[in-house]
């Protein structure tokens, strides 16, 4: 790779990265089910700790003003069935007002659902006025087939509801059930406008060397993944006589490296092992936490694991067990890897903290698996 010009590393430097937060629907996929709960409760009044705000607000997304305080509230339920078993998914009752939410997250209308609710709830609805209301985010194209049924986005109904503050609640600390779904709603609705800040059009005018520095830094990731192993491979057979270690030729190193003798039985990393086990697959960095452990996996047999135990070694897992101290057979650490001067003295922290660990258990290991029992 050409050299990095002084410009382009100072103004990096100078960057500010601005902290992401992250919300409920960037860790569970916005379903439909799940998006109508959450709005079933702000939308419910008995419980929702403001009253019946949010559901003015959502009328008033449609241009519709009612004064709800004039309405005895009935219930908000979910999943609602018909006399013919399909399910209406919000279904908010007044008396003498009903409220019918069909809610369309990635979804278009199944056959004739709101002709089938909308004949339905006519039938039982009594002298009830009733507002159906066909809920959708603004990418949804789709339209209800019956007419009654109103069209809503999510834009417009969270631009609404974001008129609601704190101080309309009397139960403050359910405010923050509205605040995140707002907040999460802008993102899984693509309401919210793309963020074209300093550090993003930085990359946007430099994507080819910012990928030219990834590959890089993948390849010298790579390399430090294979430097390590056998380093500490030829340390091992020179103090301790012949160690094997794990194969790794994948793209993506792994987080983990073992080591083992021949004969302990370690077929697909699943028998006997000593064990690197890093937080992270990217070592080339400084504070990178780093396990040293036994690991007892699959392949040993019955009769071996039964030679463990009656030594006071059990499996909790993979990992071996030390009764005796009522422990895990483990040392935890860090490491740097950042500079060739620091790496050397990573070395040798990982082959102290493996040598401690081989000192009192390799031979133990050695006589059980070759069947030498001590």
């Amino acid at each position: 790779m050409e050299k990095i010009d002084e410009n382009f590393i100072n103004y990096f430097n100078m960057l500010k990265i601005k902290k992401r937060d992250l919300y409920f629907f960037d860790i569970i996929t916005p379903k439909e089910v799940i998006v109508s709960e959450w709005l079933s409760f702000i939308l419910n009044p008995s419980i929702n700790g403001v009253g019946n705000k949010p559901i003015e607000k959502l009328l008033e997304a449609l241009d519709i003003i009612k004064e709800l305080d004039e309405f005895d509230f009935i219930s908000t339920n979910t999943e609602v069935t018909t006399d013919n078993n399909q399910r209406m998914d919000i279904v908010i009752k007044y008396d003498g007002l009903w409220i019918v939410i069909e809610n369309k997250i990635e979804s278009h209308e199944s056959g004739f659902q709101t002709v089938a609710y909308y004949n339905y709830i006519e039938s039982i609805r009594d002298n009830n006025e009733v507002i159906y209301i066909y809920l959708k985010p603004n990418y949804n194209n789709s339209i209800p087939r019956e007419s009654n049924f109103k069209v809503l986005t999510y834009s417009k109904l969270l631009k609404k509801l974001k008129e609601i503050s704190e101080f309309d609640y009397y139960e403050k600390d359910k405010y923050k059930y509205l605040k995140e779904f707002l907040v999460s709603g802008d993102r899984f609705m693509k309401n919210e406008e793309l963020d074209f800040n300093e550090s993003i059009l930085f990359y946007m005018n430099n994507k080819e060397k910012m990928h030219e520095i990834e590959q890089e830094y993948k390849s010298q990731n790579r390399r430090l993944h294979d430097k390590i192993r056998y380093d500490i491979l030829n340390e091992l057979n020179e103090r301790r006589g012949h160690y094997l270690t794990d194969d790794d030729k994948g793209t993506s190193p792994r987080n983990y490296m073992q080591f083992y003798k021949d004969n302990w039985n370690n077929t697909n990393h699943m028998g006997a092992h000593f064990e690197l086990l890093f937080h992270t697959d990217e070592l080339l960095s400084d504070k990178i936490k780093c396990d040293v452990v036994l690991h007892l996996e699959n392949r040993i047999t019955e009769n071996e694991m039964h030679e463990f135990e009656k030594r006071g070694i059990t499996r909790n897992r993979s990992l071996a067990f030390d009764n005796n101290k009522n422990m895990p057979i483990k040392n935890s650490f860090e490491l740097d890897f950042s500079s060739n001067k620091v790496y050397k003295e990573s070395i040798y922290r990982i082959l102290y903290e493996l040598n401690i660990l081989m000192d009192e258990y390799e031979g133990l290991v050695n006589s059980i698996m070759s069947n030498k029992y001590m």
